[in-house]
């Protein structure tokens, strides 16, 4: 579709499954977020595009009952933008029609990346820039933005963490059993602002804080998502880690991490693997974990082999009893390419990989 796509998440629905990206159609239009509705063999129903003036891009999806909830984010000022970026949410019927859109923003740079259901609300988390409008927070430069609204659309709170830096969300879950929202990114305000962080905080369905936790491995630190089973919550993304050998040309490397907490935010556990790798998404089985002596994550990203990056994804297990870990890794055999969600389709006991290649 176009000249370039991107496809950032798939979900599965009763009959077939429904992708959101973003693409450029020809090298004079703007970025335009993409939705397409697949049967279960791969065939194509129907392509919405949504968009105005501006550059537009889809992140995230989820189902509802009469249709789905796309999120993304927009530069168009006819969609109502008042700085550079806001983030954007449409509403959509079982057929693809707009039922409603709406973008929300302060006066600077806003964007979303991570949809959930709350209740009977929905949540989104991305970063705000500014203090004005619909962001009534900021400390500083990039703050975590997190953003209650309602089934109309409309805002029923917004939250800002963060500090003086750079501090951007990138995942949210839900934590049914304590009815708390689980919100991961990265931060470099509670540094000499050198090295970033990863930091998982804790809301409840009010807003109100209920526990911050920072992830760190003394370097840099970036969680990309995270996924909330029965008993714990598991952060997946990327540390870069300097070289400590002498002479060498590489200054450092990147490796994958998983992260296990328990639902108060008491970290078990931080495990790096790989090498110049990048998990972009986590997920779990959905059923309770805690039976079980191992942990099994599954995750998808890319790696960077011979001066390209690849589409990379696996599985890591790790023995509670042994401490041990095995991993468990493949990637796709293309020229460019890398994945940006790995989702699961537990009727149909299948995973679904989205992502770009060239």
């Amino acid at each position: 579709i176009g000249l370039e796509s991107r496809i950032s998440k798939v979900i599965s629905i009763e009959d077939g499954f429904v992708a959101v990206g973003s693409t450029i159609t020809d090298e004079n239009e703007k970025y335009q977020i993409l939705l397409v509705k697949i049967d279960e063999t791969g065939e194509i129903i129907w392509t919405k595009l949504f968009g105005a003036d501006g550059d537009d891009f889809g992140y995230d999806v989820i189902s509802l009952d009469d249709g789905f909830l796309v999120l993304g984010t927009t530069s168009s000022k006819s969609l109502g933008v008042s700085g550079r970026y806001d983030a954007y949410v449409v509403r959509l019927a079982e057929n693809g029609n707009v039922v409603w859109d709406k973008s929300f923003g302060g006066p600077d740079w806003d964007r979303a990346y991570k949809i959930s259901k709350v209740e009977d609300k929905f949540v989104f988390v991305g970063d705000n820039y500014a203090k004005g409008k619909d962001v009534t927070q900021n400390f500083g430069e990039h703050d975590y933005w997190i953003v209650a609204f309602s089934n109309e659309g409309k805002i029923i709170w917004d939250r800002s963490f963060g500090g003086v830096r750079w501090d951007r969300a990138y995942a949210v879950g839900y934590d049914a059993k304590n009815k708390q929202i689980i919100v991961a990114g990265s931060s470099n305000s509670f540094t000499d602002g050198t090295r970033y962080d990863g930091y998982v905080v804790s809301y409840d369905i009010n807003g109100n804080l209920l526990w911050q936790t920072v992830l760190t491995n003394s370097q840099t630190l970036w969680p990309m998502d995270l996924y909330v089973t029965a008993d714990s919550i598991f952060v997946g993304g990327y540390v870069y880690e300097f070289s400590n050998a002498p002479n060498s040309e590489k200054l450092g490397t990147e490796k994958a991490f998983i992260a296990k907490l328990s639902l108060n935010g008491e970290v078990e556990y931080v495990k790096t693997f790989g090498e110049n790798v990048r998990i972009h998404s986590v997920i779990c089985n959905s059923q309770n974990q805690g039976q079980e002596l191992h942990d099994v994550v599954y995750f998808a990203g890319y790696k960077y082999d011979y001066e390209k990056k690849v589409p990379w994804y696996g599985v890591f297990e790790f023995n509670r009893n042994s401490n041990l870990v095995n991993i468990f890794e493949k990637t796709v055999d293309t020229e460019y390419g890398m994945l940006f969600s790995i989702s699961k389709d537990e009727k149909r006991n299948v995973f679904m990989l989205s992502g770009s290649i060239m």
